[in-house]
């Protein structure tokens, strides 16, 4: 049926989701009100969409729904329609759920998205998710930023109501990569990456907008931690940026800071280990020009989070 006939005012999206290829893909509804909530999911395939029947979600409850149970061996962005405000988020397991990732959902698309995180270098895989929730097929085009500068992509055109995939590898085979999608019609767009032969790996929405200033609470460089720091400059200027880490360690000693110049069109990346090794450490990131910055994390048995 039409999904624009919903009568359900609030939604929600989710770029990423995968039912083939060994993958699990799980819908998460948490719902805060002090009334059941009717739900609906919609999963938005490579032939368009798919509706799922309406399901109640009991007053302070959470309601999990396993995709691979309504769509099987595809690629799908999900679409949840609500009748009241609820939290929504993808968990998506692999490897007989020995490896996992998971991402919050948004309650809208944007013309402009951007992810700081993403390689093609070392073995790992990066996969960019489009998702077009419109009536009206989408134009999205990909600029990647590399450490050598901004590198043109593909301009994917993505139907109404579709998810459609680019491997970053194909474009640019072997560097670290930010990417920025430009779309003429509001999309919801994701990052994946995998690694190790698909041993690990992390997912992530985008951003919507480039900031001066990005906080990260988690961080940890003992333990065999690895925790990286990931800044791409979108603008047309270089930008100088500021890394102000604050540490169990830093008491009565302030914080600790690193500084760098991310070139315009690139991408930069710090490891917070070679700064302030062996403490739990959160990280503020400060520019003189609007930037996006991210975080990951990986440890000794290969895993990671970003």
């Amino acid at each position: 049926s039409d999904v624009c006939s919903s009568d359900l005012p609030y939604e929600y999206f989710l770029a990423e989701g995968c039912t083939d290829y060994g993958f699990e893909t799980w819908v998460l509804m948490a719902n805060p009100n002090g009334q059941q909530a009717t739900v609906r999911i919609t999963y938005f395939t490579a032939d368009g969409p798919r509706n799922r029947e309406p399901v109640v979600v009991p007053a302070n409850s959470r309601l999990t729904v396993n995709a691979n149970g309504d769509i099987w061996q595809q690629d799908a962005g999900v679409r949840v329609g609500s009748d009241l405000p609820v939290y929504v988020e993808r968990a998506m397991y692999w490897n007989d759920r020995v490896e996992g990732h998971d991402s919050i959902g948004t309650d809208s698309g944007a013309t402009e998205w951007y992810l700081a995180e993403g390689c093609t270098d070392y073995g790992f895989e990066t996969w960019v998710e489009i998702l077009n929730p419109g009536t009206v097929d989408a134009a999205a085009a990909l600029t990647y930023m590399t450490s050598r500068g901004p590198v043109a992509g593909p301009t994917v055109v993505v139907p109404a109501w579709s998810r459609r995939t680019v491997e970053v590898k194909r474009d640019i085979p072997a560097d670290d990569v930010s990417v920025r999608v430009n779309s003429d019609r509001p999309v919801v767009v994701e990052r994946s990456m995998y690694w190790d032969g698909r041993r690990g790996g992390h997912g992530s929405i985008g951003v919507k907008s480039p900031s001066q200033d990005w906080y990260m609470a988690e961080g940890a460089t003992h333990s065999g931690f690895e925790t990286y720091v990931l800044v791409t400059n979108p603008g047309g200027q270089q930008a100088n940026v500021s890394l102000e880490l604050m540490t169990t360690a830093a008491a009565g000693a302030g914080p600790l800071r690193a500084d760098l110049l991310v070139p315009a069109g690139s991408r930069r990346t710090v490891r917070l280990n070679d700064i302030a090794p062996g403490v739990d450490v959160s990280t503020r990131v400060h520019s003189d020009v609007p930037v996006v910055a991210e975080r990951s994390m990986f440890w000794p048995d290969r895993k990671s989070v970003v």
